[in-house]
């Protein structure tokens, strides 16, 4: 019986954890997504190529995903500027479009260097969020 308990108590806390993890994708998703939309329509080339400079930083499981996704979405891998009548992705829808395509085709599993390259993707768009959203952020 304890056998049992302890069987039940580990499926338990791995459920716990993979919903963790899920919800900081989710979460980690939710951001990009802000801040793109931030960037995207801001008008400002600058604050765009910065958002591409940070996608550069993606580790290669991810980077290759999201190439994928850009071209799946838009036909090509042209992504558009960021002027006073033009968006990164060309519209919201796509950049949504693009976004869901990552999350479901994303890998599962990174190596230690990998989860590293993410911990520095993360980074770079948060830093790009706090100049593009300033004091929304708070």
């Amino acid at each position: 019986m304890k056998f049992c308990g302890l069987l039940l108590f580990v499926t338990l806390l791995l459920c716990v954890a993979a919903a963790l993890a899920k919800d900081d994708v989710t979460l980690l998703a939710f951001e990009v997504l802000t801040v793109l939309k931030c960037a995207a329509t801001s008008g400002d080339q600058a604050l765009c190529d910065r958002f591409e400079q940070c996608t550069a930083i993606l580790t290669q499981p991810y980077l290759d995903v999201y190439q994928s996704c850009v071209v799946e979405v838009l036909g090509n891998d042209d992504i558009g500027k960021c002027t006073s009548d033009e968006e990164l992705y060309f519209s919201e829808i796509n950049r949504k479009k693009i976004n869901d395509c990552i999350r479901l085709n994303a890998p599962e599993n990174l190596s230690d260097s990998q989860e590293d390259e993410m911990d520095q993707y993360k980074d770079c768009i948060d830093k790009l969020g706090d100049d593009c959203l300033g004091d929304q952020r708070k």
